[in-house]
């Protein structure tokens, strides 16, 4: 804000332009201030929300994964026990033509 001063000095008048910075009512600049403020507490609480945010979605990707992982673990568990009724029912096969084998020797 330009103030205009006049000085006088002697006989002399001088005009001179002064810069002053300060608003003339500081009222207004307290005012302001608070509303950056406020504005800076809003960007950092959307700031927290944002990062609240992304920890649920990195929560709720690590529940996925282990879901899946226990899935493929009850997989492997089903193909185990297949596996084992198959060799049981190999065994028995075996057995029972053994047992006929050697009846009939």
């Amino acid at each position: 804000m330009l103030i205009r001063m006049c000085m006088s000095t002697f006989n002399n008048r001088t005009e001179k332009w002064l810069d002053i910075t300060t608003p003339v009512r500081p009222r207004l600049q307290e005012k302001e201030k608070k509303k950056e403020k406020e504005k800076e507490k809003e960007k950092k609480k959307e700031k927290k929300k944002e990062k609240e945010k992304e920890k649920e979605k990195k929560k709720e990707k690590k529940k996925e994964k282990e879901k899946e992982k226990e899935k493929k673990k009850e997989k492997e568990k089903e193909k185990k026990k297949e596996k084992k009724k198959k060799k049981k029912k190999e065994k028995e096969s075996c057995l029972i033509f053994v047992t006929v084998r050697s009846k009939w020797w």
